[in-house]
């Protein structure tokens, strides 16, 4: 399974190998953006835990700001997973 992903991440995928191309361009799409969701909240995370240390902060809080504010990396990264590999022939 997840070889396939990686191969469709790479444009490798035909319509001989995978007749459910759009479901597995879903699921490459899914974790795409779940990568841009943990980089934009371990970023905020670590920068807020930076600012704890050094003392500009007296409470280390994570809000929900920051949990939308994530999910605009999910989102573009969903996005542009989907879009460049929807807009690839398959042969």
């Amino acid at each position: 399974m997840i070889e396939v992903m990686i191969q469709n991440l790479r444009g490798g995928l035909s319509a001989d190998k995978l007749p459910g191309a759009l479901f597995y361009q879903l699921i490459v799409a899914l974790i795409a953006g779940s990568v841009g969701f943990l980089t934009f909240f371990t970023t905020l995370v670590l920068v807020k835990l930076f600012y704890h240390v050094i003392g500009h902060f007296e409470i280390f809080t994570i809000d929900t700001g920051d949990i939308l504010l994530s999910s605009i990396g999910f989102l573009c990264l969903f996005l542009i997973s989907f879009l460049q590999n929807s807009s690839k022939k398959i042969r």
